[in-house]
């Protein structure tokens, strides 16, 4: 029965409604840190938990790239990992 409600919610995370979530590579965090003059502090959180980082093995501190499409284009979202 495990397997149905894991492929269930692997289906709710590729509706087109889902946005979708990217798991960032520590150069990469550095990267966006240095383009926003930033650090993990400034950057809203999301919970270790959350049903959109299933399977990503993300880790407290982690940071998470979140791209949003609306009728016109594409938008970057970052979220800090937070503790689940």
């Amino acid at each position: 029965m495990a397997k149905k409600s894991s492929k269930k919610q692997k289906e709710k995370l590729e509706h087109n409604l889902v946005p979708q979530h990217i798991l960032l590579t520590e150069e990469e965090k550095q990267k966006v840190f240095a383009k926003f003059s930033a650090t993990a502090l400034n950057f809203p959180k999301i919970n270790a938990a959350d049903p959109a980082l299933i399977g990503m093995d993300a880790k407290q501190g982690d940071l998470v790239l979140i791209k949003r499409k609306d009728s016109t284009s594409t938008h970057d979202y970052y979220r800090l990992v937070a503790k689940g």
